[in-house]
C-alpha cells in the first residue's frame, strides 16, 4: 500500500512541474507580442521628436538622411542594431532560456530552504 501511495505521489508532483512549466512558456509567449509593441512606442518616441519641425516630405526626408549619414547618430544605429541582435537571439533561445531560469530559480528555492 505504501508503494502504490509513494508512486502515486511521484506522479502528481511530476504532473505538477510539467503543468508549471507549460503554464511558464504560455505566459512567456503572451508577453512577447505586447513587449515588441512596446518597444516600437519607445523607438517611435525617440525618432518622432527628432523629426518633429519637419511640414514638407522632402525636409523630412532630407533630415532623415541627414540623420542617417551624420556620425553623432553612430551610436544610435549600433545601439539599434545590438537591441535587433538581442531580440533574435533571445526568440532563437527561448525555450532553453526558459528552462535555465527555471532551473536556476529551482535550486535557489531548493538551497534556500536548508539555510
Amino acid at each position: 500500500m505504501n508503494e502504490i501511495l509513494a508512486r502515486e505521489v511521484g506522479e502528481a508532483e511530476v504532473a505538477r512541474r510539467e503543468n508549471g512549466r507549460k503554464a511558464t512558456e504560455e505566459s512567456a509567449s503572451r508577453l512577447l507580442f505586447p513587449m515588441l509593441l512596446l518597444m516600437m512606442v519607445v523607438f517611435a518616441v525617440l525618432m518622432i521628436p527628432a523629426f518633429c519641425r519637419c511640414i514638407f516630405k522632402e525636409e523630412f526626408m532630407r533630415r532623415f538622411f541627414k540623420v542617417l549619414k551624420d556620425e553623432k547618430g553612430v551610436g544610435v544605429v549600433e545601439i539599434i542594431l545590438i537591441l535587433v541582435v538581442l531580440i533574435g537571439l533571445v526568440l532563437i533561445f527561448k525555450s532553453q532560456l526558459t528552462a535555465l531560469v527555471t532551473d536556476i530559480f529551482g535550486r535557489i528555492t531548493s538551497q534556500s530552504s536548508g539555510i
